[in-house]
């Protein structure tokens, strides 16, 4: 694989955790773009997409750890 293209998907990756870690209400904002008019979303729900987040920014730099291993 490229290391261009694996770092491009790192970066993204790790940025779509970041939001969902740091701003859940906005991913899920994101997410429900064009599919819901009027609604919010369940406080269980932001919390799965918080810890979701934050398995994902986990996933990020065990990523980066095995491209420079």
């Amino acid at each position: 694989m490229n290391v261009f293209f694996a770092w491009a998907l790192i970066i993204i990756f790790l940025l779509m955790s970041l939001l969902m870690a740091v701003k859940p209400y906005a991913w899920w904002a994101f997410e429900t773009l064009f599919t819901l008019k009027e609604g919010e979303p369940t406080d269980f729900y932001l919390t799965v997409i918080r810890i979701r987040g934050v398995v994902g920014i986990i996933i990020a730099f065990v990523c980066v750890w095995l491209l420079y291993r």
